[in-house]
């Protein structure tokens, strides 16, 4: 990024994206990703019980199918 050399001027165009890409890369693998999965995760069981509660007579009541 503060090089004076040649081809300077387009390396320090390319060398801070990169600089931040490889800052956030590790960041985004060990913070948002497993939070991301866990939230996700706990939705899915979440829906699992209630489905599983709501399917065999238990505290939800089923709805009345018309016959057509």
């Amino acid at each position: 990024m503060w090089s004076e050399g040649a081809g300077a001027e387009i390396m320090q165009r390319i060398a801070a994206p990169m600089i931040g890409g490889m800052i956030t890369a590790p960041l985004l693998s060990v913070l948002v990703i497993p939070a991301a999965y866990y939230l996700m995760r706990r939705r899915g069981l979440a829906r699992g019980r209630l489905a599983a509660l709501g399917a065999g007579g238990a505290p939800f009541p089923q709805p009345q199918r018309k016959a057509p």
